[in-house]
C-alpha cells in the first residue's frame, strides 16, 4: 500500500464542515484521549462506531494525519504515551473483532456443509490448520504497518523511536502476519537494531524477536542478537537482548560470557532467562557456572534471582529429588557450590522432604549400604547431618539420634571397611570418587562429640591407619584426615609425637610389610604394636630427640656456671648424666620407650613377628610420592599445632626431613616436576616452623634491613650484579648531550631483579609484616642502597590505596618517606618521574571490583607533579622528562588513563620555557599529539597548550633578536669612542717625550686626563643609548658598560639583576681593551 510522502508529517487541519450534534470526529476523540480521567475503553468503542460508517479510504488518510501528529510531537509526557496507546488498543480491537467475525461464519459454513462426524472432526482440523496460513491480515493492519515502515527511516530519533514502539506493541498482540509483512518487518528492524540511539535499538529488539527462527543457525536476527549481546556499548540493549533471545546451542556461548556483564540488570535478566529454560538443555560444566557464578555474584538482586527463581525451577524440574538434583552438577568438581545450593533449596523446603528422603536411603544402623556409596549420597548425607545440626544448635540440642547419626563406634569400623579393606589397584577415576566419598564421611565425624572413650580411640587408631595407607595421596584428603585427628588428640605434644612416629613408618617402611588390617572380618581394629623393644627407625628418632636434649641442658649449664648458680648446675649435671646414659643405652641397644596412651595387648602373632629379624628390617624409601605425601602430613600439622617455640620433636623432624628434601639434588629416576613438588612443599613446612612466631620474624626482618642499610648488598654476596645494574645506563637517569637533550638510557630494573632475598623483602609489603617492610624498603631507597623507579611505583600505589588507608602507621610513615625523599635525595626527582605515570596507569587500569578503582586518578598526579618539582636545577629539568612521557603515551596510547587528566597535568608542570630546544621538542610531540586525540575537549585544551608553547618560542626568538641588536650597538660605540680617545692620547703623548729618557710629571698629568676624558664621552652615548641606568654609582656604570661579545637570551621582560649578571673575567678583559694603558719608562724609547 503506498502513502503519500508529501502528507507524511504535516500538521492535521482541522474539518472545515460543522458536524452533527452527538457525533465526535476522529481529532477531537484524538484530543479526548489525551486526558487522564478519560476512558480509552469508551474511544475504542466509539472509534470503532466511526471506522464502521465511514469509508475506509477517508478514514485511513485522518487516522494517518492523527498518527503522524502524535509521532511528530518533540515533547516525551504522558499525553503521547496515551495516544499510542489508544492506537494500538483501537487497531488490535478491529483485529480481534474480524478474526472472530471470520470465524464464525467459516464455522457455521462449515456445520452446514458437513453430514456425519467423522467427517467433521477432520474439516474442523483441517480448518484450525488453514486459518493461520490462508486468512490475510486486516487492511487497516496492514495500512498502519506499510505506513510504519515507510518512515522508520527518519532523522528525528523521537520518531524513530515512537514507530519502532508502535510496531514492538503491535507485533506483540499480533498471533500471525503475512509474508510481505514478515520480510519488511525483519528488513527495517534489523536496521533500527544498527541505530545510533540506544532507546531506539531497544524498541526494534522488542518488535523483532517474534521473528527468530531457534532452529535455523543462520537465522540473522539471532546473529543480529549475538552481536548486540556480545558487543554493545548500552546497557538497555543487551538487556533486552538477554530478554527475548532464543537460547540453545548457538547462542549459549554469547550467554556464558555475559555472566560477568558490568550492569547488574543484565546479569539478573539473565539469569531469569536461563530458568525458563530446562536444566537439561545445558551440558554439566554450563550448568555448573550458573550455579557458581549466581550464587557469588556481587549484587544481591543477581543472587537473589539466582536463590529465588533459578534453582527452584531447576529442582522442580528434577522432582523435587535431591540426589537427581545433585546428579545433574556433578558434585565431585562442585562440592562447596552444591553444598551451597542445597541449604538454600532446604531453607525453602517447608515440608522438609530433604530429612524424609534421606531416612529412606538409611538402614538400621543409620547407614548407608556399603555397595551403594555414592558421591552424591555421601554429599547428600553430609549436608543432612551438618544441617540437623546446626538446628540443633540453634535450639541448645546435641542429641545425636535428632541429628541421625550412627554410634561413632560402628561408624569407624564403617570407614574402615569402605576404604581400607578395598582393592589395591584401581582405575584413577574410581580412586578420585573414593577419596571424594572419604572425605564426606571424615568431615561427618567432625559433627560428633567425641565423648565416647571407645569411639574416640577406634577414630584415633583409624587416622593413624588412613596417614599410613597408600591409596591415600591427595592433599585434600590428607587435610582433612589432620583436622580430624586434632579433634581427637587434643595434646599438641602427643599429637606431635604420633604424627613422627607415621612420617617414621612411611619413609623406613618394612621390607615384608604386614597388611593395614585383618582380613578375617571389616569391622575388626588392628590393635596397637606392642610396647616392648622398637625397630632401628624408632630408636633413631628417639636419639635424635635426646641428642637435641642434651645440648639443651649443656647450654644451660654452662650459663649457670657462668652465672656463679652452682646449686642448679649441679642439678644440670645430673640430668646431663641421665641423657648420656639413655643414650649409651639406645646405642647398645635398649630403648626407652615414650609415654603413650594404654593400648590393647598384641596377640602372640603380632610379637613374633616383631621379634622376627626379617620383619625388623627397613630401608629408607626415596619414592617422591612417598616424600611428598610426608611433607603434606607436615604441613597440615604445622598450620594446626598451637606451639610458641620449637620443641625436640620440632627440631628433629625439621632436621631430619625437611632440610633433607629441601637440599637434596635430584635423582635420576625422578620427573622434573616430581622433584619441583618436593622441594616446594619442603620449603613451605619449612617456612611454617621459620614463621611460627611473628615476633621473631619481626626482629629477623629488622635485622636484614640494618645490615642491608650498614653494609649494602655486598653482605649478600651480590655487590657484582647490584654494580652492574647501578650503572649509568640502567638502573639511574643520565642525560646524555651528545645524544640529545631528552635521549635517557631509562631500562628500569625492579628490584626482584637484584636479588631473591630482595624479591621476597618486596613482597612482604602484602603480608601481615608490611609495616616492618615498608619501612626497611623506604629506608634502602632513601640511602641509596637501592634505585628502583618500579619498586618506588609499588610503594606510590600502595599509598593510595584504600586498603592503607584504615593503618595510620604506614600512611604516616610513606607520607614522611615521600616527602623526605623528594626534597632530599639527589636521585629522587628522576626516579618519582619514571615512576609517575606507571603508578598512575596501575590505578587507572584497576577493576571496579578492586580497591584502587576509589582512587581519584587526578588528585594522584597533582600529588605526584608536586613531588617531581625541582626548580633549582639545570634543563632538562624532570617535568621536561615527565612532559615528554605523557605527550609520547598519548600518542602512542599506552595507558588507560583519561586524556584529558593528562592535558591538565601538563598545564601545571614547571617547564624549562627559556630552553629553545625543549620548547621545541615538546611543541612537536603536541603537535602530534593533537591530531591523535578524538575528545573534543581534550582537543581544546591540548590546542591552548600548543598555543602557550608556540607563545613562548616567539617570545624566546624576540628577546634574542633584541639583546642581538643591543649588543651591536654598544659594540660600535664603544669602538668610535675608544678609537677617538687613542688618537688624542696619541698625539699629546708624541710631541712631549724628550729624547733624554725624563719623564714628565706634567705630561703624565694630561694623559691621564684625556683618558678619563674619552672614558667619560663613551660612557655618556651609552647613557643616552638605555644601556646605564640612571641612579647608578660610577663603579657601577663601568662594570656594566662592558658587555660580554658572546650571544646571550634575555627573557621578555628583564629585571635590572639580569645585566648585573657578568662574567668578572669578561668585565676585566672589556675594561682592559677600551682604557689605555700607561706606558713605562722603558717602553717610550723609540
Amino acid at each position: 500500500m503506498e502513502v503519500d510522502e508529501e502528507d507524511t508529517f504535516k500538521r492535521p487541519a482541522p474539518p472545515k464542515d460543522k458536524k452533527e450534534k452527538g457525533n465526535f470526529s476522529i481529532y477531537e476523540i484524538f484530543n479526548f484521549a489525551q486526558k487522564e480521567e478519560t476512558d480509552l475503553n469508551k474511544l475504542v468503542k466509539k472509534m470503532l462506531e466511526m471506522f464502521k460508517s465511514t469509508d475506509f479510504n477517508k478514514f485511513t488518510v485522518d487516522l494517518k494525519k492523527c498518527i503522524q501528529f502524535v509521532l511528530c510531537s518533540q515533547e516525551k509526557c504522558k499525553q503521547v504515551d496515551k495516544c499510542l496507546t489508544f492506537i494500538i488498543k483501537f487497531v488490535m480491537k478491529i483485529v480481534s473483532s474480524d478474526q472472530v467475525k471470520k470465524h464464525e461464519e467459516k464455522k457455521a459454513r462449515n456445520e452446514s456443509k458437513l453430514d456425519n462426524e467423522e467427517t467433521q472432526n477432520e474439516s474442523k482440523q483441517d480448518n484450525e490448520e488453514s486459518d493461520d496460513d490462508d486468512e490475510p491480515n486486516h487492511p487497516l493492519l496492514r495500512y498502519i504497518f506499510f505506513f510504519l515502515f515507510e518512515i522508520n527511516n527518519v532523522e528525528d530519533p523521537l520518531i524513530r523511536y515512537r514507530v519502532c514502539f508502535l510496531l514492538a506493541k503491535l507485533l506483540a498482540e499480533c498471533s500471525q502476519i503475512d509474508d510481505d509483512i514478515f520480510d519488511e518487518l525483519s528488513r527495517t528492524m534489523l536496521d533500527r537494531i544498527q541505530d545510533k540511539v540506544a532507546n531506539v535499538r531497544v524498541q526494534a529488539v522488542n518488535a523483532v524477536y517474534k521473528l527468530q527462527d531457534k532452529t535455523n543457525p543462520e537465522c540473522p536476527i539471532k546473529a543480529a542478537f549475538k552481536f548486540h549481546l556480545a558487543v554493545d556499548p548500552s546497557a538497555d540493549v543487551r538487556k533486552s537482548v538477554v530478554r527475548y533471545i532464543a537460547i540453545n546451542v548457538d547462542t549459549v556461548s554469547v550467554i556464558l560470557g555475559r555472566l560477568d556483564d558490568t550492569s547488574d540488570k543484565v546479569r539478573k535478566h539473565l539469569y531469569l532467562s536461563i530458568a525458563k529454560q530446562n536444566i537439561n538443555n545445558f551440558t554439566i560444566r554450563q550448568r555448573q557456572t550458573f550455579i557458581k557464578k549466581g550464587l557469588q555474584d556481587r549484587n544481591p538482586s543477581v543472587r537473589s534471582a539466582v536463590e529465588n527463581t533459578l534453582l527452584p525451577v531447576w529442582f522442580s524440574r528434577k522432582s523435587h529429588d535431591y540426589l537427581e538434583f545433585l546428579n545433574s552438577v556433578d558434585v565431585e568438581v562442585f562440592e562447596k557450590p552444591a553444598l551451597q545450593a542445597l541449604e538454600i533449596l532446604a531453607k525453602k523446603d517447608e515440608k522438609r522432604s530433604f530429612a524424609d528422603q534421606f531416612e529412606a536411603l538409611l538402614n538400621d544402623s543409620c547407614l548407608f549400604p556399603l555397595d551403594q556409596i555414592t558421591p552424591n549420597k555421601t554429599l547428600f548425607w553430609r549436608f543432612v547431618t551438618s544441617y540437623l545440626a546446626k538446628e540443633d544448635r540453634a535450639v541448645d540440642d546435641e542429641d545425636e539420634d535428632d541429628q541421625k547419626l550412627p554410634k561413632l563406634t560402628d561408624f569407624a569400623k564403617y570407614i574402615r571397611a569402605y576404604y581400607l579393606n578395598k582393592e589395591k589397584e584401581v582405575e584413577v577415576w574410581k580412586q578420585m570418587q573414593t577419596d571424594f566419598n572419604l572425605i564426606q564421611l571424615l568431615t561427618i565425624v567432625k559433627l560428633y562429640d567425641f565423648k565416647d572413650e571407645v569411639g574416640r580411640s577406634h577414630i584415633e587408631r583409624l587416622c593413624i591407619d588412613l596417614l599410613k595407607c597408600a591409596h591415600v595421596t591427595a592433599s585434600e584428603l590428607i587435610t582433612t584426615i589432620i583436622e580430624l585427628f586434632a579433634l581427637v588428640v587434643r595434646n599438641d605434644e602427643t599429637r606431635l609425637n604420633i604424627i613422627a612416629e607415621v612420617i617414621s613408618d612411611l619413609r623406613e617402611p618394612l621390607v615384608n610389610p604386614v597388611a593395614d588390617s585383618p582380613a578375617a572380618s571389616p569391622f575388626t581394629i588392628a590393635p596397637p604394636p606392642a610396647p616392648g623393644p622398637r625397630p632401628h627407625h624408632f630408636s633413631s628418632i628417639q636419639q635424635a630427640r635426646l641428642t637435641v636434649d642434651l645440648d639443651v641442658m649443656e647450654d644451660a649449664l654452662r650459663e649457670a656456671v657462668d652465672e656463679g648458680d652452682f646449686e642448679q648446675a649441679k642439678e644440670l649435671c645430673q640430668k646431663v648424666s641421665e641423657l648420656k646414659a639413655k643414650l649409651a643405652a639406645l646405642g647398645g641397644g635398649e630403648v626407652t620407650t615414650p609415654t603413650q596412651p594404654q593400648r590393647k595387648a598384641p596377640t602372640e602373632e603380632q610379637v613374633a613377628m616383631e621379634e622376627d629379624p626379617a620383619h625388623n628390617q627397613r630401608t629408607v624409601t626415596n619414592d617422591p610420592r612417598v616424600i611428598r605425601k610426608c611433607l603434606r602430613i607436615l604441613i597440615e600439622t604445622f598450620q594446626i599445632i598451637r606451639l610458641d617455640h620449637l620443641t625436640p620433636t620440632l627440631r628433629s623432624l625439621a632436621e631430619n626431613v625437611v632440610m633433607p628434601c629441601m637440599m637434596s639434588e635430584n635423582n635420576d629416576h625422578w620427573d622434573v616436576n616430581e622433584a619441583l613438588a618436593v622441594r616446594r612443599d619442603s620449603v613451605e613446612a619449612l617456612g611454617l616452623l621459620c614463621l611460627s612466631n611473628p615476633a621473631v620474624t619481626d626482629i629477623c626482618l629488622k635485622t636484614i634491613f640494618d645490615l642491608l642499610c650498614k653494609y649494602g648488598l655486598e653482605v649478600f654476596g651480590i655487590n657484582s650484579m647490584i654494580d652492574e645494574y647501578l650503572t649509568p645506563s640502567s638502573g639511574r637517569i643520565r642525560v646524555s648531550d651528545e645524544a640529545g637533550l631528552f635521549r635517557v638510557n631509562v631500562e628500569t630494573v625492579t628490584a626482584e631483579d637484584f636479588t631473591p632475598l630482595i624479591g621476597m623483602l618486596v613482597r612482604l609489603v602484602d603480608s601481615e609484616h608490611r609495616n616492618r617492610a615498608l619501612v626497611g624498603l623506604c629506608k634502602l631507597l632513601f640511602i641509596g642502597r637501592l634505585c628502583s623507579s618500579v619498586l618506588l611505583s609499588k610503594l606510590i600505589v600502595f599509598w593510595f590505596s584504600p586498603d592503607s588507608s584504615s593503618d595510620l602507621y604506614v600512611q604516616q610513615q610513606l607520607g614522611n618517606f615521600f616527602s623526605k625523599f623528594a626534597s632530599v635525595c639527589p636521585q629522587a626527582p628522576n626516579m618519582l618521574t619514571e615512576a609517575t605515570l606507571p603508578s598512575i596507569n596501575l590505578i587507572a587500569e584497576a577493576p571496579p571490583d578492586s580497591p584502587l578503582g576509589e582512587v581519584d586518578v587526578d588528585n594522584a598526579l597533582k600529588l605526584l607533579i608536586q613531588l617531581t618539582c625541582q626548580q633549582k636545577c639545570t634543563p632538562p629539568k624532570p617535568h621536561d622528562v615527565l612532559a615528554r612521557d605523557i605527550l609520547m603515551s598519548m600518542i602512542e596510547r599506552k595507558n588507560k588513563v583519561n586524556q584529558l587528566i593528562l592535558i591538565k597535568a601538563l598545564h601545571k608542570l614547571e617547564i624549562s620555557y627559556n630552553c629553545s630546544d625543549i620548547t621545541e621538542e615538546l611543541l612537536n610531540l603536541a603537535k602530534t599529539a593533537e591530531n591523535t586525540l578524538r575528545d573534543k575537549g581534550a582537543i581544546q585544551k591540548m590546542k591552548v597548550f600548543r598555543l602557550f608553547l608556540e607563545n613562548q618560542i616567539s617570545n624566546i626568538q624576540k628577546s634574542t633578536l633584541i639583546n642581538t641588536r643591543n649588543t651591536m650597538d654598544t659594540r660600535n660605540t664603544l669602538s668610535q669612542h675608544h678609537s677617538r680617545a687613542s688618537s688624542q692620547a696619541a698625539s699629546s703623548m708624541g710631541n712631549i717625550i724628550p729624547e733624554d729618557d725624563v719623564f714628565n710629571e706634567e705630561d703624565e698629568a694630561s694623559q691621564d686626563k684625556a683618558n678619563e676624558l674619552a672614558r667619560r664621552t663613551s660612557l655618556l652615548h651609552l647613557h643616552s643609548a638605555g644601556v646605564v641606568q640612571e641612579g647608578s654609582s660610577d663603579e657601577e656604570q663601568e662594570e656594566e658598560s662592558f658587555i660580554s661579545r658572546r650571544p646571550i637570551i634575555i627573557p621578555p621582560t628583564p629585571e635590572p639583576s639580569d645585566v648585573e649578571d657578568t662574567d668578572d673575567d669578561t668585565a676585566s678583559v672589556c675594561s682592559e681593551v677600551s682604557r689605555p694603558k700607561r706606558m713605562k719608562r722603558s717602553e717610550r724609547r723609540f
